[in-house]
């Protein structure tokens, strides 16, 4: 796989990170209380905390 990714047009911001997460093998995280955050749930707070959590399921093509 070439190290620079590719930009997949049919993919939303929301689909191309949970795809890259596959990938890369990302697994949920268990939390000090015992619960599971899904990869989902990580996606969204990353969209958040890079203020794009409006354009998560938009697709550019």
């Amino acid at each position: 796989m070439p190290q620079q990714q590719g930009f997949y047009e049919d993919f939303s911001p929301k689909a191309f990170l949970k795809y890259m997460a596959e990938i890369k093998g990302v697994k949920a995280v268990t939390l000090a209380d015992g619960t599971k955050k899904k990869v989902s749930q990580q996606i969204d707070e990353l969209l958040e905390v890079v203020n794009l959590t409006s354009v998560a399921y938009k697709k550019y093509c």
